[in-house]
């Protein structure tokens, strides 16, 4: 039998093998917990890895900026956009796992709809930041996501 977990609290109703969710937030974490029906299964209940879910899409600490990256995962590019301009100069970075600048998008100002596209082709399959940091306004947006 499968029981679903949300943060590791049961989630009412969720028993199939699949499990569809909606409403998540950055950061929920979702997991499984497995109950076998052989006798001589050992251990009889085990409980999966929690997946940390990534949505892309933060507020920007002090302010009412939402800043969307997408897609996730990502194969050659990806996209960078805000729902307010934000002025002055700012760089999209992405960094790999050890916390190293791997490729720099520079802008003299993002705007409101507009997407700023970043490169990620030549980057290794993998688990990566990509963080906007505005030089004007000192703020900084981190989000994960997975190059293909």
């Amino acid at each position: 039998t499968y029981q679903w977990l949300l943060n590791e609290k049961v989630i009412p109703g969720a028993t199939g093998s699949v499990y569809t969710a909606s409403g998540l937030k950055d950061g929920d974490r979702v997991s499984v917990e497995v109950t076998s029906s052989a006798i001589c299964a050992t251990p009889k209940t085990q409980t999966s890895n929690a997946y940390t879910v990534t949505t892309g899409i933060q507020r920007v600490a002090g302010s009412d900026v939402q800043i969307t990256t997408y897609p996730n995962p990502a194969d050659a590019v990806i996209h960078v956009r805000t729902d307010k301009t934000i002025s002055g100069n700012s760089e999209v970075r992405i960094l790999d796992k050890l916390g190293q600048v791997v490729a720099v998008q520079k802008v003299n100002s993002l705007k409101a709809g507009e997407a700023i596209s970043v490169s990620t082709g030549h980057l290794a399959a993998g688990t990566y930041t990509i963080q906007v940091v505005n030089t004007e306004h000192s703020f900084i947006y981190n989000a994960r996501f997975t190059k293909m």
